[in-house]
């Protein structure tokens, strides 16, 4: 079984360094992990597309399919304060119904409607806060 690596996305010479170590490790020509695929092409936005490419032994037009699709940005820093209000919605129900609404720093918003735990709610906003890490 293989590991993951965290491939590099800031130094097209370690990236190589790394993709070469992958592929002598892999049986066959498998495919590359889309970990592979998202440091180069974030490696090509500073860099020609067609470098790196041609360094790292990649499909040139499979780079730019990838550099074209909108990527995910994880905030920098975890959250230094959450604030978690538990107020119930008001509703035709005689079963409270709580409501909640997270922000995180790229303007992602997950709105969130629960029954009368909230414990559920803590959960879902852990498991929000780590998505993407």
């Amino acid at each position: 079984m293989t590991t993951l690596t965290n491939f590099s996305s800031a130094d097209l010479l370690i990236l190589q360094r790394q993709l070469a170590e992958w592929r002598q490790d892999q049986p066959g020509r498998p495919r590359l992990p889309a970990e592979v695929w998202d440091a180069a092409a974030a490696l090509a936005q500073r860099h020609r597309p067609s470098a790196v490419a041609r360094t790292l032994g990649l499909s040139y037009p499979k780079l730019r399919q990838r550099m074209s699709r909108p990527r995910f940005e994880a905030p920098t820093a975890p959250a230094s304060f959450v604030e978690l209000k538990w107020v119930p919605s008001a509703g035709a129900s005689s079963d409270p119904v709580g409501c909640a609404e997270l922000r995180d720093p790229s303007g992602r918003v997950l709105r969130l409607h629960v029954g009368n735990d909230p414990q559920v709610l803590l959960a879902l906003a852990d498991s929000f806060w780590r998505q993407g890490r």
